[in-house]
């Protein structure tokens, strides 16, 4: 009886064994590992909110799926905290936080500031470096394991905290390495002497020395971790793994790491009936016995690097700290098959099982055969007889116990797969053509060929359709023929249908509903319902139905309802029994339920060779598991084992920015219901995550602001929404995520938006604005009451005074007009006498009789110029005004006639303002502006000069540091110019002393500059 439970232990410990590993495993670098401040990571942690909490020896990082947060010593950080270097992170029952330190601080986090506060301060000079930091789930307290011994902080009972911190830890374990509590709520210490049993209860201690344990001489323990049973997994510093019986304090099971040298075992941790060990020597999986342990290493999955410090499950995966930063390991059900672990060349191109059962894989590299009994491919044809096979092999065909191969180069083979021998399959003029698909029965084999169309060998005949004009294409990716008999061949966009009775090709036009585009065709299958499913380049999935193959109507309608498939590339498709469909995508392999919808969509985190497959490398072998190959070798799957999980990924809202405020990316947004912005916040956006961290890159995400968008807005993989200048009302933002699976959260976020419209624009301000508009028109309708009967009296006796005096009115108005043209003209007539007087004393005084006649001349024409005035004068309220612009042209064509030079040398520049000035001091201008003029024509120019000018401008201006207004009168020419002390060398009498005297009596002043040509500047002062 003993010997046959003995047997039946075996047994079942074997299929324990052999149960632990019926999935995979598969290790991938997290992509946070770039984000990282110092990549050696010592915790992981993640809370009650999905939150990432990652601990390095320079810092925390928290991450929430959008922004990663660093919290480190840095004085400079606005996130600090007393220490960088991490020990342990962990969460009690309420959802608090706590952090341990290398140097002894214990943190917790406080979600209202947003940072750590410290709950133990360290002295310096002590020693007390936290190893192990523990929360009991059985009450609150804080157990803190460090190089000093045990220690507890937030105890309810002052009785425990005192004999706690009583007790000789170090004196009976040595240097303490680990602590953990099991379900009864007792603690275990392991140290380098042993083990201790603490009994918080009983407030007993039981101390299980080394030798108890049958360990090797220099084995100490360095890891512990509680098992189902009443059982504990020990871990030590050589390598050994050791099951203990708390009840009956015996060694159930034990196990030796196989590694070229000792390895340290840092972590233990039992995840989904698997026993994960953490070593410095690399990442090793044991079943629950230890019957079986597994270095994943030999698989040819592997850590980022050997050392690794921590482990945490998070659902079905597991995160794994190394000192290279983050990995991911997970079992996954999609067996993987390439040249690191089964010896399969890794580009993959096609798939055969022949008549026995066998696997054979055609890759660029030739030709494989699968030993399902070893796990491993063998080469197909490494002798000389077979060279011609190192081809690589893009298709392959069974037909009876021949395989018929095609060849990237080299054309068609035939291999007998008994002997191997092969020969070559004439069919075109020349056999360097790539052959992309091969159709054989028992009558005929159709060759498709990449350049040079498609053929069919019967027996010793060969017929070419593209030489006798049956299918006009050269180049044919694929060919299919369906259950119903149906032939069909592919070219690039345009699809063939084959007729049997003239043994021809028709093109079927087929209507995608892509408008013009007409998509590439890149994979066939067929339904059970006998329909025909089209994979296209970058368009998704199609179905052509039965009914319209009948019927020949070429439409066909997409497949899927996932937004991202609509624009996928399906380079492979199968079907399962159950009618699902399978396919392989340039992003992964996704499942479509028999209707078309979204099952779930697989990526690399599930075990997929890489994110892209190759063009045909699909197939369903008899036993009913799916094949898809890539460039990174190929995937074998057993569809109704494929664990589905449809739970969608929580979300969360990660920040809100707007202008002029402190970002809120630390505050707790998930309480957050509704969100209040002014009119000052003329943009926000939202920042939101899908807490699904495994392959973040791949999340999905859509919103919408209800009711200012009318549908939903698909984003994409950003994870961010911006609104701006939102008009003044009340808004429900919602959003939604597909985490890397394809599974959507439709519940997602909800947040209220009240846009609060501007203090003027309010419901209150609008409100006063009318009691203030009705009490004005109250007002002016009061006032035009009181006064409507006076006015229009007055307004009666007016018109009566007016009708009397208007004929006396106008009569003076007459007499009046004429009386100030009379006095206007008589005053006109002194300022010009006056002018003309001045004129003549200035030039004839003192000076000898011999030139008192050439003075005559010259105030002749003065007198002539000043008479000219008369015929631009016009009257004006309060007197007559001249138009010098007019008079300044009368006068430069007068002096013209009388030039030294041509006149058709000099050009005249008039820029003197139309503006009316009064006459009388229109005179005195007159008279300047005569002299200057007539200075430079007569005496500027030299008598060969070829081009000449003279301007002359009359604006309004004012003086330099007031407001005072002046006439600015300027004169310029290219002439020989003047001497700056002009005034002092001009004689008694002289043009220039003539503007002198006008200028002072007019109060203003005169500038002379002769540098290059003459500038006359005056400015006098004028009042409008």
């Amino acid at each position: 009886m003993t010997k046959k439970c003995t047997i039946i232990s075996i047994l079942f410990c074997l299929c324990l064994a052999s149960n632990s590993f019926s999935a995979q495993i598969k290790i991938t670098e997290s992509r946070l590992s770039e984000l990282l401040q110092q990549p050696t990571v010592s915790a992981i942690h993640r809370d009650k909110h999905r939150t990432l909490w990652v601990g390095t020896q320079q810092g925390l990082h928290r991450y929430d799926g959008a922004n990663l947060t660093v919290f480190d010593s840095d004085h400079g950080n606005l996130y600090r905290i007393p220490d960088s270097e991490i020990s342990d992170v962990a969460e009690d029952n309420n959802g608090d936080l706590y952090v341990a330190t290398s140097r002894g601080f214990l943190l917790k986090w406080n979600e209202i500031s947003a940072k750590f506060d410290s709950l133990i301060e360290v002295n310096p000079h002590e020693e007390n470096r936290f190893v192990r930091l523990v929360i009991s789930k059985h009450g609150n307290e804080i157990w803190l394991l460090s190089k000093r011994g045990l220690s507890v902080h937030n105890s309810k009972s002052d009785v425990i905290k005192n004999w706690i911190e009583g007790l000789q830890i170090v004196k009976i374990v040595g240097t303490p390495r680990d602590l953990i509590e099991e379900s009864s709520g007792n603690l275990w210490i392991a140290g380098v002497l042993g083990i201790l049993r603490i009994d918080l209860e009983q407030q007993s201690l039981e101390f299980i020395e080394l030798s108890e344990l049958s360990l090797p001489k220099r084995s100490t323990l360095t890891a512990l971790e509680p098992l189902h049973g009443k059982k504990l997994l020990i871990g030590t510093n050589t390598g050994n793994i050791l099951i203990w019986n708390i009840e009956t304090k015996a060694l159930v099971a034990s196990a030796t790491l196989e590694t070229d040298s000792r390895a340290y075992i840092s972590q233990l941790l039992y995840h989904e009936g698997h026993l994960i060990i953490g070593t410095d020597r690399g990442l090793y999986i044991s079943d629950i016995n230890l019957s079986h342990v597994d270095n994943v290493g030999s698989r040819g999955v592997a850590p980022s690097n050997p050392n690794i410090n921590a482990l945490f499950p998070d659902g079905k995966y597991v995160w794994v700290g190394t000192i290279n930063g983050l990995d991911i390991l997970s079992f996954v059900s999609f067996e993987l098959f390439n040249t690191e672990n089964s010896g399969v060349s890794n580009d993959i191109l096609a798939f055969e099982e022949d008549n026995s059962g066998r696997l054979w894989v055609g890759t660029s590299d030739g030709l494989y055969l699968y030993d399902e009994s070893k796990g491993l491919h063998s080469r197909f044809g490494r002798n000389p007889v077979s060279a011609m096979l190192n081809y690589g092999v893009t298709t392959i065909e069974v037909r009876g116990d021949t395989l018929l191969l095609g060849l990237i180069q080299g054309g068609a083979r035939t291999v007998n797969i008994a002997s191997a021998r092969q020969k070559k399959l004439n069919f075109a003029s020349s056999d360097s053509g790539v052959v992309t698909k091969i159709i054989a029965d028992e009558n005929d084999i159709l060759i498709a060929t990449y350049d040079q169309g498609l053929f069919r060998v019967t027996g010793r005949e060969t017929k070419s359709y593209y030489e006798d004009g049956s299918l006009p294409e050269r180049s044919i990716t694929t060919i299919f023929r369906s259950n119903k008999g149906l032939l069909l061949a592919i070219s690039g966009q345009k699809l063939y249908q084959h007729t049997a009775r003239n043994d021809q090709y028709r093109i079927v036009p087929l209507k995608f509903g892509l408008g013009q585009k007409q998509p590439m065709i890149y994979s066939l299958a067929q339904t059970a319902e006998d329909d025909i499913l089209i994979g296209t380049k970058d368009h998704g999935l199609f179905l052509w139905t039965r009914k319209d193959q009948l019927n020949n109507v070429p439409r066909v309608s997409p497949i899927g309802d996932h937004q991202s498939l609509s624009y996928s590339t399906i380079y492979g498709i199968e079907m399962d029994s159950d009618g699902s469909m399978w396919c392989s995508t340039e992003s992964g392999i996704v499942k479509l339920d028999s209707s078309g919808a979204l099952v779930e969509k697989f990526t690399t985190a599930d075990g997929l060779q890489g994110t892209d497959y190759t063009l045909g490398a699909s197939f369903t072998s008899q036993s009913g598991h799916i094949y898809f190959g890539g460039m990174n070798g190929y995937n074998r799957f057993d569809p109704a084992l494929i664990e589905i999980d449809n739970s969608a990924s929580p979300m969360r809202l990660t920040d809100i920015i707007l202008p002029g405020r402190n970002s809120r990316r630390l505050k707790e947004l998930t309480k957050l219901k509704t969100l209040q912005l002014t009119h000052k916040d003329y943009f926000v956006t939202f920042q939101f995550s899908v807490l699904d961290f495994i392959d973040a890159e791949q999340n999905q995400y859509r919103y919408r602001l209800d009711p200012f968008d009318n549908e939903w807005i698909e984003n994409g993989t950003r994870n961010t929404a911006t609104y701006t200048n939102l008009p003044a009302g009340d808004y429900e933002l919602r959003v939604q995520g597909a985490n890397s699976s394809g599974i959507w959260n439709l519940e997602g976020i909800t947040l209220g938006l009240d846009v609060l419209p501007a203090p003027w624009n309010t419901w209150w301000a609008k409100l006063i604005y009318s009691v203030i508009l009705l009490c004005l028109c109250w007002g002016l309708l009061r006032i035009h009451r009181s006064y409507a009967i006076e006015r229009r009296s007055v307004q009666i006796a007016q018109e009566m005074f007016e009708a009397e005096d208007r004929a006396d009115d106008d009569m003076q108005e007459q007499l009046e007009f004429q009386d100030e043209i009379v006095q206007a003209s008589y005053q006109h007539s002194l300022t010009t006498m006056s002018l003309i007087k001045d004129c003549i004393s200035s030039r004839s005084v003192n000076l000898p009789n011999d030139l008192k006649s050439k003075i005559s001349e010259g105030s002749i024409k003065r007198i002539s110029a000043l008479s000219s005035l008369e015929d631009f004068i016009s009257f004006q309220v309060g007197g007559p005004v001249i138009n010098l612009q007019k008079y300044t042209d009368n006068i430069l064509l007068e002096l013209l006639k009388h030039a030294p030079v041509k006149p058709e040398t000099i050009i005249t520049i008039n820029q003197v303002s139309e503006m009316p000035i009064p006459a009388e001091l229109a005179s005195h201008l007159a008279i300047l502006i005569f002299e200057i003029l007539e200075n430079s024509v007569q005496h500027a120019f030299e008598q060969d000069s070829p081009a000449n000018y003279i301007q002359v401008k009359l604006a309004l201006g004012t003086t330099e540091g007031s407001s005072e207004s002046v006439l600015v009168l300027s004169f310029s020419d290219n002439g020989m110019g003047v001497p700056k002390n002009i005034k002092d060398l001009a004689g008694e009498g002289s043009g220039i002393t003539i503007v002198d005297a006008i200028v002072k009596k007019l109060g203003g002043s005169i500038d002379f500059s002769g540098h290059s040509g003459t500038l006359v500047t005056i400015s006098i002062p004028f009042e409008d």
